[in-house]
């Protein structure tokens, strides 16, 4: 009879010492899944101070050019009329033009490549922050899988398993 209890008793700690470690996993599983999904919103959150200083950037070169274009149309005009053509004259206005169609050129092109690294960001962002969060999932997912039906077969196993 005193084999029998010393048996039971020490089912019962493996038991115990099993289930307490499962719950330690579990808990460690949850945690590393809540640390994923704040990782996902940290992310987002650079994705947008990411997007708002490409932004700002451009706007800053955008009025770059805008003021290198005032410049050199006014040095245009400055050395056309130095040269003694009118303001009016169809090479001065098709020179001015020509100036301002390739400063509309590089613009166009500032705004493409804005467009592009925004694109790339939130490309990126996004398949990271997807990656997170499916691995919160099967993290809580693992965490959370048989937990009660492998405790009671544990225990039935531990216990009555000498019987």
């Amino acid at each position: 009879m005193g084999e029998t209890l010393e048996e039971i008793e020490k089912g019962l700690t493996t038991f115990l010492q099993a289930l307490s470690q499962k719950r330690r996993t579990r808990n460690t599983l949850h945690d590393q899944a809540d640390n994923d999904v704040y990782q996902a919103a940290l992310a987002a959150a650079q994705n947008s101070a990411k997007n708002t200083y490409l932004l700002t950037s451009a706007a800053e070169k955008s009025r770059g050019l805008y003021q290198t274009q005032l410049q050199t149309q006014a040095t245009q005009r400055a050395q056309l009329a130095a040269s003694g053509l009118r303001q009016d004259s169809a090479t001065v206005q098709y020179l001015l033009n020509n100036s301002r169609f390739q400063s509309l050129l590089e613009e166009r092109q500032l705004a493409n490549e804005l467009q592009a690294a925004v694109y790339e960001n939130n490309k990126e962002t996004e398949q990271y922050i997807q990656a997170l969060q499916a691995s919160a999932l099967a993290k809580r997912k693992a965490a959370n899988k048989g937990s009660f039906g492998m405790t009671v077969s544990s225990l039935i196993h531990n216990v009555l398993g000498g019987f």
